[in-house]
């Protein structure tokens, strides 16, 4: 009878385990574009008004993107050339809002995050 109780104690647990670790994956709700800001603003010295323009920007690209997502099959090759349009689109916009020293900045920044996070991929 030990035996038999023991075994469904190790089944619920290992199972309540399995269980709780499957909604691991979420991004977390809300956060994303305030941290963007908030790294962009450390990086470049984005004042009050600044980054007040660039989070509304980043808020009007993600609510793009997201029309986008349920328009468009997201595996589709259309999707993918109206993301890169889209894309653009946003980089033009961001240079408008920072400059063209901030936004060289920044994107130089980038490509460097680029570099160095595809050298450290395991091939």
């Amino acid at each position: 009878m030990k035996k038999y109780l023991i075994f469904l104690l190790s089944a619920f647990l290992v199972f309540s385990v399995a269980i709780s670790a499957q909604g691991q994956n979420k991004k977390p709700a809300g956060g994303g574009i305030e941290k963007k800001v908030e790294k962009m603003a450390a990086d470049l010295g984005l004042n009050d008004a600044e980054k007040a323009s660039v989070k509304t920007l980043f808020e009007k690209q993600a609510e793009e993107v997201k029309k986008l997502k349920v328009e468009v099959a997201p595996e589709s090759d259309n999707f993918k050339m109206k993301m890169k349009d889209l894309r653009k689109l946003h980089y033009a916009e961001l240079k408008s809002t920072l400059g063209d020293a901030k936004f060289h900045k920044i994107m130089e920044l980038r490509n460097a995050h680029k570099e160095k996070t595809a050298n450290n991929k395991p091939e």
